[in-house]
């Protein structure tokens, strides 16, 4: 899949299906909507689908303290997109002119100006232009003008432990941080990828014959406090571990939050102690990437009185998480 920038020199001739979206997560209602381009581009014999992203969000443009969190670096995204089967991802990495712009002044500047699309698919509740002012009804009559058609997609909704709820990226980022791996899982398809650098931890796991490897994720969502299970992946890039690979995926348990067994006012901390013994754990990873899947939520973190008791519950979750494990939960990755 072709990635590029949007810049001011940017114009494409090709006859395309575009959808417009941040597609933070790429979850069941993005892979619904990128199917509906499929049907598209085969009736209206186009000869591409692009998917058209922001990076950053645009809401960090405009209000930077409210921006949220993400669900997939842009790596994850575009690799997510061309296994969809999109043929090429146009980032916008300054939306503040585009978000400034009359629907009418988008639709021939920026769709027709810039793009030749044949249609343009979109959600029901798609917003566009000043003050997100253009709807999906200002679409389909601008399209009219200008030549493309509008579709919109009205997202299903599932059953989730909070209820029935329409499948949204904000919906996700809610479950993830309120620890509801399941939930998050169901709505993406795949569990929720968490990503960063290994950095040097306590010791104290090794201590006391469960030794871990820590990741100190910046940008995307950190799921609650909590011990957890789920599947690492260990790779030289973040580029690397950006990529979901079945073949190296290692059953795992988590820990996110405060240390408050042996001290007060530790750091928040996200490690990882694998089940199966690796010669890369015992050599150390500090400097190399860590991917951390959640499958599941084990348990809340408590405060235990001293280290045996510490590490006979960290057993307990050992054995309750193999045994979680030992379905098929590779089945779950529907990447």
């Amino acid at each position: 899949m072709k990635v590029f920038k949007v810049d001011e020199s940017f114009q494409s001739k090709a006859k395309s299906i575009l959808t417009i979206g941040n597609f933070d997560g790429i979850h069941r209602g993005h892979r619904h909507i990128i199917n509906k381009c499929f049907e598209a581009a085969e009736e209206l014999d186009a000869e591409k689908i692009t998917a058209v992203t922001f990076e950053p969000h645009p809401v960090y443009l405009l209000k930077p303290d409210k921006a949220p969190k993400i669900i997939t670096p842009l790596e994850m995204k575009a690799n997510l997109l061309e296994k969809a089967g999109v043929d090429e991802l146009a980032v916008i990495t300054d939306s503040t002119r585009l978000l400034n712009m009359a629907p009418e002044e988008f639709a021939k500047d920026f769709l027709t100006g810039r793009f030749n699309p044949a249609a343009i698919v979109e959600g029901c509740d798609f917003r566009f232009g000043y003050s997100r002012s253009g709807d999906i009804d200002t679409l389909k009559e601008l399209g009219k003008v200008h030549g493309f058609r509008a579709c919109c997609e009205e997202l299903a909704e599932l059953e989730f432990s909070v209820g029935r709820r329409r499948v949204s990226s904000s919906l996700i980022r809610g479950f993830i941080e309120q620890g509801l791996a399941e939930d998050a899982m169901k709505a993406l398809w795949r569990p929720y990828r968490l990503i960063g650098e290994v950095v040097p931890g306590r010791g104290i796991g090794r201590q006391i014959g469960f030794p871990t490897a820590n990741i100190n994720p910046t940008m995307q969502i950190r799921p609650s406090d909590g011990v957890y299970t789920g599947f690492v992946q260990i790779g030289e890039s973040r580029e690397e571990v950006c990529r979901i690979d079945r073949q190296k995926l290692q059953p795992s348990v988590y820990s996110i939050g405060r240390a408050r067994t042996f001290e007060q006012g530790n750091p928040i901390l996200t490690e990882a102690h694998l089940l199966q013994s690796s010669r890369e754990l015992e050599e150390g990873l500090e400097g190399r990437w860590m991917a951390m899947d959640f499958i599941a939520k084990l348990r809340e973190q408590r405060v235990f009185p001293n280290k045996d008791k510490l590490a006979e519950q960290i057993d307990a979750d050992c054995r309750r998480a193999e045994k979680i494990l030992s379905e098929d939960k590779k089945s779950l990755y529907n990447d």
